[in-house]
């Protein structure tokens, strides 16, 4: 091997880090990313370990397709975490090989060898522990030199090819699950690895430990694509949904001010939690649209999303629904909740009139209802209740109150009984409770 430090000056990658997308790891080669580089290398030490087993892959278009994935904006999947928002591999690598599994079965094995490099871009960077450990973040000025580095030393075919020790294969079991397992190898070398770049401003490949540590990575992540190629004509390992997902709410009746989180826990058929699986929640919108929200299940295989409840009526039964997919399948769970106000108390929150206590028969009574929450503020698109009981029949109306927490409905009372005190209920949902208060009239 011959060393070929990096010099970087500090200013200068931070000014770099500005413009360059974070999901950048190890090297795509020049080209444009069709050249050769780390991410082609670690595929193609892999399609060697496989060997004879490996000859269904068209390697020209899997090493074509390892650079594709740094293209798209705004990509989570090539991290995986062990805190915040954990982020999309072993997801990513989950579907893809599924793809590829089903490519393969009907037999388009150019299509299933596209795909395959794609796997392996998402499946190499996680074993980058700048992309693995959370801690990382702050040390992002060696972050990509650092990649570059290793660059220098993985953009030829066989180059180095004595960093990568194979080992047996092993048949997949599940594919998402072994992506997360390739995390934690990676993340738990992170503070190895930035102990020894800390020391200087020259990034040294040959330096003992930072090379011990890359060849690790680099041979932990050639042997378990290798185990990938070799599963795919089998479609042996896919992904499967959570056995049990259960939807819980930070709140059953939050106020218009505060958000709630939603919280799906995802567990196997043995009761243990799946970690790296994507959770779509599925939140009610305006005008009866959906918002759609993805997170990914940690260590405690719980996946989370917050959410501020603007676009939701008040007092009306809204529902979340929370759905993971893997593999051609789907789990689906569903739970509610209700955008509440907290009104105040006694006649200062809800309060109800009537525009005449002695009215005539055939004529319109009108009864009103005052809402004000807690700090006396109006309180508007409140749905208030009226329940008008007359001897021989019932009235019952919503309406929703106004600007100015005002909800009125009137109503013509024919010919009722003269004499009978004719009482009217009105009801208003605050914070889970129904407020109720009763005004009343007497036909003449």
């Amino acid at each position: 091997m011959v060393r070929r430090p990096v010099t970087f000056i500090l200013a200068v990658v931070l000014a770099f880090f500005s413009v360059v997308p974070s999901a950048f790891a190890w090297g795509n080669g020049g080209d444009d990313g069709n050249g050769y580089g780390t991410h082609d290398w670690l595929l193609d030490q892999a399609i060697h370990l496989v060997g004879q087993d490996a000859s269904w892959v068209d390697a020209s278009v899997a090493l074509l397709a390892t650079d594709d994935p740094d293209s798209l904006p705004n990509d989570i999947g090539h991290v995986f975490h062990d805190e915040g928002l954990y982020g999309g591999v072993p997801q990513r690598v989950a579907d893809l090989y599924y793809q590829a599994c089903t490519a393969y079965a009907g037999g388009d094995r150019v299509e299933a060898s596209r795909l395959l490099g794609l796997l392996s871009h998402y499946y190499a960077d996680i074993l980058n522990p700048f992309h693995s450990a959370d801690a990382a973040r702050s040390w992002g000025s060696y972050h990509l030199p650092y990649e570059h580095a290793v660059s220098l030393e993985t953009d030829r075919p066989g180059e180095n090819g004595g960093w990568v020790a194979q080992v047996a294969r092993r048949p997949l079991v599940d594919v998402r699950a072994e992506t997360a397992a390739a995390a934690r190898f990676s993340r738990a070398k992170f503070a190895t690895l930035i102990g020894a770049l800390k020391p200087t401003h020259e990034i040294d490949i040959g330096q003992p430990t930072v090379n011990a540590v890359t060849r690790q990575v680099l041979s932990r992540a050639a042997n378990d694509l290798a185990d990938i190629v070799q599963g795919i004509p089998s479609a042996r390992g896919l992904a499967k949904v959570p056995a049990t997902m259960k939807l819980t709410l930070s709140r059953r009746y939050p106020t218009p001010a505060l958000m709630i989180c939603a919280y799906a826990a995802c567990t196997d058929a043995a009761g243990k939690p799946i970690e790296g699986a994507a959770v779509t929640f599925k939140w009610p919108g305006v005008a009866g649209s959906v918002v759609n929200a993805v997170a990914y299940t940690g260590p405690t295989g719980i996946a989370h999303n917050w959410r501020k409840l603007g676009g939701t009526p008040l007092g009306v039964r809204s529902t979340v629904r929370a759905v993971a997919a893997s593999s051609g399948s789907a789990v689906t769970k569903s739970t509610w909740f209700v955008r509440s106000v907290v009104l105040g108390t006694g006649s200062a929150g809800l309060r109800a009139t009537v525009s005449d206590t002695t009215p005539k028969r055939e004529s319109t009574v009108t009864v009103r209802a005052f809402a004000h929450d807690r700090s006396g503020k109006d309180v508007a698109s409140l749905p208030v209740t009226f329940t008008w009981r007359f001897r021989n029949s019932t009235v019952t109306r919503t309406v929703l109150t106004n600007g100015a927490g005002v909800a009125r409905v009137f109503v013509n009372i024919g010919s009722c009984t003269p004499g009978y005190r004719v009482r009217v209920t009105v009801k208003a949902p605050s914070a889970g409770a129904v407020r109720s208060v009763t005004t009343s009239f007497v036909p003449h």
